[in-house]
């Protein structure tokens, strides 16, 4: 994000990046094996913009504050907290790098969830001709952005991992793509089909918002202990058994078992109509099913989080 402060006598863009991680199953960091699942990195680039007639005596004061819930230990800065410098200073290296800690011991409930807010902000001030200038703080975000961290037990393969709080999460299927590409037509065209109003559609989101087919869909735990995804699955079997099934194809539901909609359930807790079963080959049908568990683990899906499905016209990038 890049922010500008009005006119005066000194000015400069700043852009923040907010970096965040998931982990393999030892929580090191996919990135970099020497840091943490949920270790969080801060930049900040300062760019002083136009002529100043003292860039040795005005200061730019990059700062970063942080607040955890349940408790500090959840966000915590990992060193500095803040670089103060001139224009001039800034013009020769106009970045900050600040880190940020988010212990797992520190986090609550089985699937150890923690929030981190962080709150960059800028001071001016410094000297012009000779007297001492006001400070001016300029945050760099209107409203804090809340990253979320968990370390669930449920996640071995990516085991602990933090992403923005307020981020659209969905997963992306392609039509025409040689691996799941039959499922992407499946969901598709129960997207399209005008008896039904199956939710989960990122595309009709985008234009209408939250409803009907825009709605979300929401995680649930897959196991076979979770009497809703039981309930799922058997009126998925109950259904398929209805239908001719050709060799080497498996059925597909959408929306998924392991979603709260599976079995077209609605908000009240009633299964209705509004679900789509067909058969698929086999190879497409576990490829989307593998692309959905590695979404919902990279993603940090918990039980109950909203995500939606989106159907790209186009093949699978290839790198």
């Amino acid at each position: 994000m890049k922010v500008k402060i009005p006119a005066g006598f000194t000015q400069f863009t700043a852009t923040t990046v907010i970096l965040t991680r998931i982990g393999n199953y030892l929580t090191q960091a996919w990135d970099d094996p020497s840091r943490h699942s949920r270790d969080i990195d801060v930049w900040y680039k300062i760019e002083p913009e136009g002529l100043s007639i003292n860039d040795n005596g005005i200061m730019l004061n990059a700062n970063i504050t942080t607040a955890g819930d349940p408790g500090p230990g959840v966000c915590a800065v990992d060193g500095p907290s803040s670089r103060n410098a001139s224009r001039a200073a800034w013009k020769l290296n106009p970045y900050a790098h600040f880190k940020i800690k988010s212990r797992t011991t520190d986090s609550s409930g089985p699937d150890r969830v923690g929030t981190c807010k962080i709150g960059p902000y800028i001071e001016v001030g410094g000297y012009l001709n000779g007297k001492r200038l006001k400070d001016e703080d300029v945050k760099n975000f209107c409203k804090e952005p809340e990253v979320m961290c968990d370390t669930s037990p449920r996640y071995r393969t990516h085991y602990g991992g933090c992403i923005l709080g307020k981020g659209n999460r969905f997963i992306t299927y392609y039509e025409k793509s040689v691996k799941h590409g039959e499922v992407a037509g499946h969901i598709k065209s129960a997207f399209a089909n005008t008896n039904k109003v199956i939710p989960g559609d990122f595309l009709e989101y985008i234009v209408s918002g939250v409803r009907g087919r825009g709605a979300p869909l929401h995680r649930i735990w897959d196991e076979d202990n979770n009497p809703l995804y039981a309930e799922n699955t058997r009126e998925k079997d109950r259904a398929c058994a209805l239908i001719t099934r050709p060799a080497g194809y498996q059925c597909d539901e959408h929306p998924f078992a392991s979603a709260y909609e599976g079995a077209g359930r609605d908000y009240a807790g009633k299964l209705t109509a509004n679900i789509s079963y067909k058969y698929v080959s086999q190879p497409h049908n576990g490829s989307a099913g593998t692309s959905l568990r590695w979404f919902y683990q990279r993603y940090r899906l918990l039980e109950e989080d909203p995500f939606w499905v989106l159907i790209s016209p186009g093949a699978e990038p290839t790198s």
